[in-house]
């Protein structure tokens, strides 16, 4: 529930570490700067919005209005590209052993704002994208095809159709 901060030339000696808050188990980091960096909270919903040299909080971004019936978003990976953050929420099934019952949504947050987008504005409240597959893992984006590809996990052990890769 801490981020520690290296010096490549002496990762053996930590130059800082920070909370993330007790319980928060932190999956990702992106940076925007070197002033500014987000952490996907795995067991929260806000999205926090640091320095992440001194760890400072700037902003939590709250992404609630995403959760399943547990409550939870389980955030997980990020990936920036240009201005935008986008943010894979598993939304697992904490009463049926983190199934992968829900569908899977990618939230995408402006970075010069710090406010979520709304991908349909005609619609009420703030839209995301809706995956096809289930259960985000690693997450990649490709320059050269303006695409981000998704490693979907969906239920271990089952033969449901909601696992593989894909594409937005």
């Amino acid at each position: 529930d801490s981020i520690i901060v290296v010096n490549p030339k002496n990762p053996s000696h930590p130059k800082n570490e920070y909370s993330t808050g007790n319980g928060s188990n932190p999956q990702d980091m992106e940076f925007k700067n070197s002033r500014k960096a987000y952490i996907s909270l795995y067991e929260e919903n806000k999205l926090l919005v640091i320095n992440p040299v001194t760890g400072n909080i700037k902003k939590k971004i709250d992404l609630s209005e995403f959760a399943d019936g547990d409550g939870l978003v389980e955030m997980s990976e990020m990936v920036l590209v240009k201005n935008y953050l986008y943010v894979s929420l598993q939304r697992l099934n904490r009463d049926n052993f983190f199934s992968a019952d829900n569908k899977s949504f990618v939230v995408v947050i402006d970075t010069d704002t710090d406010k979520i987008l709304d991908l349909d504005p005609d619609t009420e409240g703030n839209q995301v994208i809706e995956l096809n597959g289930r259960n985000p893992g690693y997450m990649a984006y490709n320059k050269e095809t303006g695409k981000i590809y998704f490693s979907l996990s969906a239920n271990y052990n089952t033969k449901d159709n909601y696992g593989g890769i894909e594409v937005i």
